[in-house]
């Protein structure tokens, strides 16, 4: 299965691999990857501020040299906040496409039921 990614520009011109469907924790953070600091949490308002960045072949590279299979997407998705209670969290906030979405990132976890949620 291939993981998407998209490669966005920072102010300071580095480069930033954001997995917008990978969570980095249960507040709303998605994982991301740099050349410099690695694996890393990002918040999904930051990465709506940046531009897709051009020249991210290598980055992308070395994704693919730790075994990465990337998808790689034009710019950062459209995504909807959703709040959720569940059994073994107080809280949790996730980004996604939709509802769908987030009954699939919340499957891969186990011991986590959704007791109520809001969100569109």
């Amino acid at each position: 299965m291939k993981t998407k990614v998209v490669f966005l520009k920072e102010e300071d011109g580095d480069i930033l691999a954001v997995f917008p469907e990978v969570l980095n924790d249960f507040s709303g953070n998605i994982t991301c990857y740099a050349h410099v600091g690695q694996h890393s949490g990002a918040s999904v308002e930051y990465c709506k501020t940046l531009q897709p960045a051009e020249d991210y072949e290598d980055l992308k590279e070395e994704l693919e040299s730790i075994g990465y299979d990337l998808e790689v997407l034009p710019e950062f998705p459209k995504m909807n906040l959703y709040v959720m209670k569940t059994k073994n969290i107080p809280w949790v906030k996730i980004y996604a496409k939709s509802r769908k979405s987030v009954f699939e990132l919340m499957s891969r976890y186990e011991d986590v039921e959704v007791i109520t949620w809001r969100g569109s």
